[in-house]
Parts: C-alpha cells; sequence; structure tokens
C-alpha cells in the first residue's frame, strides 16, 4: 500500500507516519491470530512510539539531515528489520554518501581494513568505540542482536549517521596510535568481502563446484529475482557435474542470503530430493529475510542439518517491505505488511539458530579461514561420509 503525505509538515509526517506503521502492525498481527503476547507486545511498543512523537515536538525548523535522523529513531522503536528510511537520492544527490576508509565491525569492535589487514580503533573524532556503537543503535532497525551488529558494519560505511550525531570522521585514530584521514566517497567498502566465504559482491551469487569426497558445494547468497536466469544456469552446472561425477553428498552455502523471492530455491531443492541426497546447509548472520525462508524450506523439503551462525531473523516475525510512506521526492518510508512464523521448524526465543553452532574470532576473519565450511566437510566424512562407506 502506497500512502503519500508529501503535502504535511515535517511535525505531521512523522506523526501520520507512526500512526500508519502502528495501526498496521498491530492489524496484521490480530487478522493472522499471531497470539496474545505477541499483540501484547506490538501495543507496547506502540505506545512506546506514540510518546517518542509527542515528546518530539514541533520538528519543521529541522535541518533535512536531521529530520532524517527523527524518521530513523521512529524505525527503529518498531523494533521491526523490514522498516526502513530511504533517503540516499533525497540526501546525497552527489552520490557521496559513503567513507573512503573501509570499517567493519565485529564482536564490540570497529577495524579499519587495509590491504587485507585489520586495525583496530581507538576513537573517530575523538569518539570511542563503544559510544559510536552505543549511539548509532538508535537510528538502526533489527530485531536481534545478529541483525544489529551486520546493520551496525553497514551503516559505519556510510557518513549519514556521522553527521546526525556530528561525529568529526575525518580523524581516525587506530589502537596502535596510528592518524588516519577520512573523507566522503562515492564507492562503498565491499564489506561482505570480510564476511565467509569471503565473497565479493560482484562475484557470482550462484556457484558450484565438486570437493574432495565426492561433496557438491552449492552457494545461494541471494534470491533477488534480478538473478533468477542466473539460478536456471546453476541448475543446470549442477545438473551436468552430477551427469559427469559421482557425488555422495552436499553443502548448501546460503550465508549471506537477505532475502528476495523466497521460492527460487524450489526446483534446486528438488532435484536436491529426487537424488535422495543428504548434507548440510551452511548458516550466517546475514541471512534474513527471504533467506530465512529459504532455510525453512531446506529443514522441511531435505531436512538437512544447518551449521554456522545464528541467523538475522527470529523464528517469528514481520516481512515483505511492500508499504510505502511517501515523505517528499527520492524519500519515503518501507514498512511490512505480513507476518510469518517458522515455530514449527525453528524453536527457542531469539534469532533462529543453526543446530550446530560455530563460533567465529576476527583472527579467523582477518587470515580468510572458513571455519564453517572447514567444520561441514569435517562432519560430513564422519557422519554421511562414514556411514555411507559402512555400508558398501
Amino acid at each position: 500500500m502506497e500512502n503519500n503525505i508529501c503535502n504535511l509538515s515535517r511535525t505531521e509526517q512523522l506523526r501520520e507516519s507512526g500512526r500508519i506503521i502502528a495501526e498496521n502492525l498491530l492489524k496484521i498481527l490480530e487478522k493472522r491470530n499471531a497470539g496474545e503476547d505477541a499483540i501484547r507486545n506490538q501495543i507496547k511498543i506502540n505506545k512506546n512510539v506514540e510518546n517518542f512523537i509527542k515528546n518530539t515536538g514541533n520538528i519543521n525548523n529541522l535541518s533535512d539531515i536531521q529530520y532524517v535522523g527523527k524518521l530513523l529513531e521512529l524505525c527503529h522503536l518498531f523494533k521491526n528489520a523490514h522498516i526502513s528510511v530511504k533517503f540516499s537520492d533525497f540526501l546525497y544527490p552527489d552520490g557521496k554518501r559513503f567513507l573512503n576508509q573501509n570499517f567493519f565491525y565485529f564482536a564490540g569492535k570497529i577495524y579499519v581494513v587495509k590491504d587485507d589487514m585489520f586495525y583496530e580503533i581507538d576513537n573517530i573524532g575523538g569518539w570511542n568505540v563503544d559510544k559510536i556503537c552505543t549511539s548509532f543503535d538508535k537510528y538502526i532497525s533489527y530485531e536481534t542482536k545478529e541483525w544489529q551488529e551486520v546493520q551496525l558494519c553497514k551503516m559505519l560505511n556510510f557518513d549519514v549517521l556521522y553527521k546526525i550525531l556530528g561525529i568529526d570522521y575525518s580523524n581516525i585514530t587506530l589502537k596502535n596510535g596510528e592518524k588516519l584521514p577520512c573523507s566522503a566517497s562515492e564507492n562503498c567498502f565491499d564489506y561482505y568481502s570480510c564476511f565467509p566465504p569471503f565473497r565479493k559482491q560482484e562475484d557470482e551469487v550462484f556457484n558450484c563446484s565438486v570437493l574432495e569426497n565426492h561433496i557438491l558445494r552449492t552457494g545461494y547468497s541471494n534470491c533477488d529475482n534480478i538473478y533468477a536466469d542466473k539460478f536456471i544456469k546453476l541448475l543446470a552446472d549442477i545438473k551436468e557435474i552430477f551427469k559427469n561425477n559421482s557425488i555422495d553428498c552436499y553443502i548448501l552455502d546460503i550465508r549471506g542470503n537477505i532475502g528476495g523471492n523466497s521460492e527460487l530455491i524450489h526446483p534446486l531443492l528438488e532435484f536436491l530430493k529426487k537424488n535422495n541426497l543428504q548434507g548440510v546447509t551452511l548458516t550466517d548472520n546475514r541471512v534474513f529475510s527471504s533467506g530465512t525462508f529459504a532455510l525453512y524450506y531446506i529443514k522441511k523439503i531435505l531436512n538437512t542439518t544447518s551449521i554456522g551462525q545464528p541467523l538475522g531473523q527470529e523464528n517469528a516475525r514481520f516481512g515483505q517491505s511492500s508499504g510505502r510512506i511517501i515523505l517528499g521526492k527520492s524519500f519515503f518510508i518501507r514498512y511490512t505488511e505480513k507476518y510469518f512464523d517458522f515455530r514449527d521448524v525453528f524453536k527457542g526465543e531469539g534469532a533462529i539458530k543453526p543446530d550446530i553452532e560455530v563460533p567465529l574470532t576476527i583472527e579467523d576473519i582477518s587470515s580468510k579461514t572458513d571455519k564453517t565450511l572447514i567444520f561441514a566437510k569435517d562432519y560430513l566424512q564422519n557422519t554421511i561420509i562414514k556411514q555411507q562407506n559402512n555400508e558398501k
């Protein structure tokens, strides 16, 4: 649904945006019979939003960037990772919205990445790391600490929150005392390449290969519809591999899949099931939205063991960011219009956890050691492959 409120003042836009989103989320939960706890929690969240808007008062005279800050605060209060403000073209018509230093956040620390080396930061513009992360938090939309970490990593490479908070990012001090300059840039650091499997964004999102011990490894790191043709090619490549190789089991790598088309994966799952293969699925905290659906379908259809780190979402959450609140030219809020419940497969509270967790350290990341893949291959060797050999 699209709601055009361009003609309202900024004070009225904030109030109306909060009302539209709050009423929509509560209505969805009631329609889905999501349960008393979920409805009660949403009513509490909506009350917090109402109090925030009331206490904010008149914001008609705020600068553009400070106004965006208030909208980000509003979205954060909903505790819904699918609610966001789209402001890049509005605030940055010249495209210079990134920083020319490469920031990476991991386990409470911020690093500058230079030539594949990770240098820990002491402060940025006199702000220590704890203060920066705590201050950034109220402008980020998330449901789990896992997705919060992904978003922190992203937003540290944009200049918007530094400007909102008044942080002078031109002066960076490392833990070793070295000073680094920093300025605005049109190019964004490919921080995804720092996460296992250390894939750059321009690399193929779908790829497959045969590993030792007749293991098929296939990637499924994006399910956006723009990659549908490449997914068809992946299936053809996998079928060709099966013609020319003896495949005993598989590794399905969905790490980094932040969503898109939830149904795209089905032909791959049907093929693996038809060939009666066993395998494992690799996960991390960037598995989100339709990426969560991918793991849900994998567990339902193939019943594989999942290995890696907890996902970026909970087992019952909102999704499908198809709602729009138009605030101006190239300036709008996206909000969710559906609610999904995966609790028939994923149990427990908080982020969805894999069957086997493999903790990562900054040393694993800086050395480009894919500990999850190494563990998965050892696991297959000591379980499925060992069992198959015993049966021969």
